[in-house]
Formats: C-alpha cells, structure tokens, sequence
C-alpha cells in the first residue's frame, strides 16, 4: 500500500534523482558517502537505504531541513528525508520493497540502474529480452 509522506528535497540541477520505480537494495543505520566526482567523502549519515547501484539512496538529511521543508531539490540525487520521516520509511521498509518516484527530476531508470526491471514495459518483457535488429 502506499505509505504516507513528508516533504523531500530531490536531486539538485546537476545531480537529478532518476524517475520510475526503484527496490530497496540495502540498509544500513548509518554510513559514509561521497560524490562520483569525489569532491565529498561525508560520514556519519543516518537511516540509509540505498535504491540504485551509484549510490541514490532514502536518507535522513538534519542538514537540510530547510529545503526538504520548503521544496528546494538541492542533493546529489539522493531522497533527503526530515529526521523523523527517514525513521519512519527505515522502519517500514525492507531490502526488495518498491518505492516510486512519479515525478522525480532526472531520467528515467534504466536497467541495471537497480534491483529488478520494474520499469521495463510489458510487452518488452514478453520479448524475453530478445529485440529486432533488422
């Protein structure tokens, strides 16, 4: 079912978080990040639950209150979450549960982004993986 939520602060222009569907791939009460340019290595963040293999993640972010609060997409791509929201979506979910992103503001996930093929169409899925080169 859907789970009601708070505000979030999205990918920022140069780092937009893929839209679709992702899997929870892995939890852990907390850990170390840093960007693909690494231009950050940052420890210590809290309630994470990776969603794509380069690193997007449900993450609680206190740093960034003010724009989660008031609608500002400003991370690396992750889902910045109000602390007691991350607590409650860490406490809900487990590794292979679905999370939608309608409306996020990059591109669409892709397969291989993630866990699972969610967001193949169907009738590509009844190719078998098999595609027309001719």
């Amino acid at each position: 079912g859907n789970v009601p939520h708070g505000p979030v602060s999205l990918g920022a222009d140069a780092t937009r978080t893929r839209r679709g569907i992702k899997v929870i791939m892995e939890k852990y009460p907390t850990t170390c990040m840093h960007d693909t340019n690494n231009t950050y290595y940052e420890c210590g963040i809290k309630l994470d639950q990776r969603l794509t293999y380069d690193g997007e993640y449900l993450h609680s972010a206190p740093w960034n209150i003010y724009n989660i609060e008031h609608g500002i997409d400003s991370s690396n791509g992750c889902t910045n979450l109000l602390p007691a929201d991350a607590q409650k979506l860490y406490n809900f979910l487990d590794v292979g549960d679905p999370v939608q992103y309608p409306n996020a503001n990059g591109s669409l996930m892709q397969i291989g982004d993630g866990y699972g093929d969610w967001n193949v169409p169907w009738p590509q899925w009844l190719l078998g993986g098999l595609y027309r080169t001719s």
